[in-house]
């Protein structure tokens, strides 16, 4: 993302989800990574935006326990849209070619949300 010109402070990219601009080019980033995999048939891993998301790293850039929490959760949340859109054009993709009896579903956990600090270790 600092290709694309977004400043990443503490090598963390998780606070990009506060700006609808940077927010749109994470989504466009993860799109075309996971149409080539669709393209090629291949599985697709997301690379981790909470790579700098735990308390030591959170605090360098102003969040609490609870702001950061919350970072994580939007994380999940865009790990899950985007699953969710690769999957349907996968389904999509496989009808066209006739394959009517592969069946996909969904691997993308539900990510609940709670009062409990989600920090990961």
């Amino acid at each position: 993302m600092y290709k694309r010109g977004f400043k990443l402070e503490e090598f963390s990219a998780y606070h990009l989800l506060n700006d609808e601009r940077s927010a749109a080019a994470l989504r466009e980033y993860y799109t075309a990574f996971a149409r080539l995999a669709v393209k090629l048939g291949t599985p697709f891993i997301f690379d981790s935006l909470t790579y700098h998301a735990s308390r030591d790293w959170g605090a360098l850039l102003g969040y609490s326990t609870e702001g950061l929490a919350e970072m994580n959760h939007k994380c999940l949340d865009l790990y899950s849209e985007q699953s969710s859109a690769s999957a349907s054009s996968l389904q999509q993709r496989m009808e066209g070619a006739g394959a009517h009896d592969i069946v996909l579903e969904s691997k993308s956990p539900s990510w609940p949300k709670t009062d409990k600090a989600f920090v990961p270790c």
